[in-house]
């Protein structure tokens, strides 16, 4: 397995943070007992973010999870801010000096 560095690690932990608090396709960002229920999406979030021209990828990805494994509907405005917030980070942090 390859090792994260520290930007890395640190745009993982901005990644949980929008799904949970952002994306939150089941409605739980309010429940501290929940904080962890969208940490197995976060490594293929960020394989994804990590490749060129993520945006439908990321789309796709997030749509499947809510509409497949959680029977849910996520709208496309949710989708793209969603999106657009996790291609933000990663801009800032690639620009930071860690």
């Amino acid at each position: 397995m390859n090792k994260l560095t520290k930007q890395e690690i640190e745009l993982a932990q901005r990644i949980n943070e929008v799904l949970f608090y952002v994306w939150d396709p089941i409605g739980v960002h309010n429940e501290p007992d929940a904080r962890d229920e969208y940490d197995s999406y976060v490594p293929q979030v960020l394989s994804i973010l990590k490749k060129e021209n993520p945006e439908e990828n990321l789309k796709q990805y997030l749509f499947k999870i809510a509409k497949e494994e959680m029977t849910l509907e996520v709208s496309q405005k949710t989708l793209y801010e969603v999106v657009e917030l996790l291609i933000a980070w990663k801009e800032v942090l690639s620009n930071k000096s860690l």
